[in-house]
C-alpha cells in the first residue's frame, strides 16, 4: 500500500524527470536502511532471545512498526502536491474518464515493460533473500555470511545512490538504469563463475549492491513517465492506475520470489537442521542465488533498453 501511495504522489510533486529521480533516490536510501533491519534480523533475534522465541519476534516487529508509523506521519505532514500540476484536474473524475484512462494505459506498450521490470526486479530481490541463508550455510559453509551479505553491501548501495543524481543529470535516466542493471549482471556473473568461493560471493554481492540500489530507485520513476505520456495522448492523468500497475508487478514478483524457494526446498531433498545437504539441494541453492538471477538480470537489461518513452513523448508534442 505504501508503494501505491508513493507512486501515485510522485507525478503530483514534480513533473521534472530529474526531480523525480532525486526523490526516488532518497526513497531508496531509506528503503535500504529498512532492508538492513531484515539483513540483521537473525543477529537481533538472537540478542532478543533467539529465532524460536515468540517474544523476540514480537519485540522485533513492534520496533519495526513504530519506526514505520513515524515515517508515515512525517510524510503525511510535510509532503505536499504541486498546485501547478493538479490545478486543472477534476477532483472527482467520472467513470467514463476512469475507463478511458485504463484503456489508454492498457494500450501503452511501456505499461507492460514496466510491469515486467518490476516483476523481475522484485523476484530477484525476494528469491535471493529467501535462499540466502541456505546458500551461506551449506554452499559456503558459513551461516554468518547471510547477515554479512545483507549488511556490508549497504556501503556500495549508498555509494550508488549518492552517485545516482549526478549520473541521471549527465547520462539521463535510461542510461543510468541500463548501467546499474549491467552492474547487477556483472555481479551475478562473478558469483556464478565460482559459487563455492567466499571471495567471489562477497565480491559479487558488493558489486550487486552498487547496481541494485540504483535500479530500485529508478524503477519508481517509470510510473510518472507513463502518467505524463498518457496525459499528452488523452488529456487524462492516471497516477493511481499507473501506481497500482507497478504495485501489481511488485506483488507478483515478491510472491513468486518467496514461493519459488518454498516450492523447491522440499523438491530438492532439503533436510531441515541437517549438518549437510545432498548435491541436488546444494545445486538448487546455487542456482537460485546466482544462476537464475544472472539470466533474469540479462532480461531486465534488455527490457530497460526498450524504455524510450521520453523520446516517444517528444514526438507527440
Amino acid at each position: 500500500m505504501n508503494g501505491i501511495g508513493f507512486n501515485a504522489m510522485l507525478p503530483r510533486i514534480s513533473n521534472d524527470s530529474y526531480d523525480q529521480s532525486n526523490i526516488c533516490t532518497i526513497n531508496s536510501i531509506f528503503t535500504s536502511v529498512g532492508s538492513l533491519f531484515s539483513a540483521v534480523a537473525v543477529t537481533v533475534l538472537k540478542f532478543l532471545g533467539g529465532e524460536d522465541s515468540q517474544k523476540a519476534w514480537t519485540i522485533y516487529v513492534i520496533i519495526l512498526a513504530v519506526i514505520a508509523l513515524l515515517g508515515e506521519v512525517l510524510c503525511f505532514i510535510f509532503v505536499k502536491e504541486d498546485p501547478k500540476i493538479v490545478v486543472n484536474q477534476n477532483k472527482t473524475p467520472d467513470r467514463r474518464e476512469t475507463w478511458k484512462g485504463m484503456g489508454a494505459l492498457f494500450r501503452c506498450n511501456y505499461f507492460y515493460i514496466a510491469i515486467a521490470m518490476f516483476i523481475l526486479n522484485y523476484y530477484l530481490s525476494l528469491s535471493v533473500v529467501g535462499i540466502g541463508k541456505y546458500y551461506a550455510q551449506y554452499v559456503l559453509g558459513n551461516e554468518d555470511a547471510f547477515s554479512l551479505f545483507g549488511s556490508v553491501p549497504m556501503i556500495t548501495m549508498g555509494i550508488g545512490l549518492l552517485l545516482t543524481p549526478l549520473a541521471v543529470k549527465k547520462l539521463n535516466k535510461k542510461n543510468t538504469l541500463i548501467i546499474a542493471i549491467a552492474c547487477v549482471v556483472l555481479a551475478n556473473l562473478i558469483g556464478s563463475v565460482a559459487p563455492t568461493s567466499f571471495a567471489a560471493a562477497f565480491t559479487g554481492v558488493m558489486v550487486k549492491g552498487l547496481g541494485s540500489a540504483v535500479v530500485m530507485s529508478q524503477l519508481y520513476t517509470l510510473a510518472p513517465d507513463m502518467v505524463d505520456y498518457i496525459a499528452i495522448k488523452t488529456g487524462i492523468r492516471v497516477e493511481g492506475l499507473a501506481a497500482s500497475a507497478n504495485s501489481f508487478g511488485c506483488k507478483i514478483g515478491s510472491g513468486l520470489g518467496a514461493a519459488t524457494v518454498l516450492w523447491l526446498l522440499p523438491w530438492c531433498g532439503y533436510v531441515a537442521g541437517a549438518s549437510s545437504q545432498n548435491n541436488t539441494a546444494l545445486m538448487t541453492f546455487t542456482t537460485l542465488y546466482w544462476w537464475v538471477p544472472l539470466g533474469l538480470s540479462i532480461i531486465l537489461l534488455i527490457l530497460a533498453s526498450f524504455w524510450n518513452i521520453k523520446k516517444t513523448q517528444r514526438n507527440l508534442n
